[in-house]
């Protein structure tokens, strides 16, 4: 679908569902994950930084 492929390019979760394009990130969380712990901060609004295993966030 549609908000898979933006997720694809951005390397972004546009949806909040923990899953970027339909699928897990590899461990370390991908790029958003090597980029947030170069960084320090929290990109993705995952409340983790750099990865780690994957879950859910909280619905809000």
């Amino acid at each position: 679908d549609i908000t898979s492929q933006v997720e694809q390019a951005t390397h972004f979760d546009v949806n909040h569902d923990g899953i970027i394009g339909g699928h897990r990130p590899p461990p370390g969380g991908g790029l958003i994950g090597h980029i947030e712990q170069a960084t320090h901060f929290d990109i993705n609004g995952d409340g983790r930084i750099g990865g780690g295993a994957g879950y859910h966030p909280p619905r809000h």
